[in-house]
């Protein structure tokens, strides 16, 4: 039987897409010759993606999965925006930071309906 961490695939493909959208979302470009790696960007990147993986494990299922769909719709249409139409460079540093907080609710979900919290009642035999 397949354990209920790994249950939900998609979730965990979302949470690999969204590495590397991060990452390749840190290169800014420079000048027309090159690239200036931001870790600032690189980490504000990978916040919202960070806390979605907290309720993956926990909540798998049709929710978790929609709302990782849109957070990389989402993401992936700034990364666009800014990067190739050159988008305000802030955004790409702010939206997934409120991204971010707007997915705190997933997880206070996804720890509401689990078990993982909560004590187990264990009968002791005499």
């Amino acid at each position: 039987m397949e354990s209920q961490h790994f249950a939900n695939r998609a979730g965990w493909i979302i949470i690999l897409y969204g590495l590397a959208l991060s990452f390749f979302a840190a290169f800014t470009p420079f000048f027309n010759a090159g690239f200036l790696f931001k870790g600032n960007v690189l980490l504000a990147g990978l916040l919202p993606y960070l806390i979605y993986a907290i309720a993956v494990p926990l909540l798998p299922g049709t929710i978790t999965t929609s709302v990782g769909i849109l957070l990389t719709l989402l993401h992936t249409g700034l990364v666009i925006t800014v990067r190739f139409f050159s988008g305000p460079e802030i955004l790409i540093f702010i939206l997934p930071i409120m991204v971010a907080v707007l997915l705190v609710p997933l997880v206070v979900i996804a720890m509401i309906n689990t078990n993982v919290h909560k004590p187990e009642h264990r009968v002791m035999g005499h």
